[in-house]
């Protein structure tokens, strides 16, 4: 009973910091709300940034993988292929002359007794030089 006529007639730090204590309590409740919208709206801007980034990967693979396509189907370039078998032979002085050598050969190289502008050789693929030819089944080509 003393106990609480001395609490209803004395101030305590209780009833003399209350009110202050509630509002210190609604501005931390006021602050958590708003830095957790302000975090919010920091993650979402950064979700959004981050999707864009994604969707331009996206799209700049699609294009470099159709680039990639279309230089794969796309024509041969007959000049870079020419320029580097030229190089080749540059490294391989004489290779082939024996070819010249042949009879056939050289009758179909002059233009007053030949009326045919193909050459046909068969062979096997990488068998190397061989001085015996014959004009027979098609495996090679060749236009001199």
């Amino acid at each position: 009973m003393w106990r609480q006529l001395f609490q209803a007639t004395w101030k305590t730090f209780r009833t003399r910091f209350s009110g202050i204590l509630d509002n210190l309590r609604r501005h931390k409740l006021l602050v958590e709300s708003q830095a957790s919208l302000t975090q919010f709206e920091e993650f979402e801007r950064a979700r959004v940034t981050a999707k864009e980034e994604f969707r331009a990967m996206r799209d700049n693979e699609g294009k470099r993988r159709k680039i990639a396509v279309r230089d794969w189907l796309g024509a041969a370039s007959s000049e870079a292929d020419q320029e580097n078998y030229a190089n080749v032979r540059l490294q391989y002085p004489g290779t082939g002359r024996w070819l010249l050598q042949i009879q056939h050969v050289q009758a179909w190289l002059d233009p007053n007794s030949s009326s045919i502008p193909l050459l046909w050789l068969t062979g096997k693929p990488g068998a190397g030089e061989s001085p015996s030819l014959q004009f027979a089944p098609l495996f090679y080509l060749c236009s001199l």
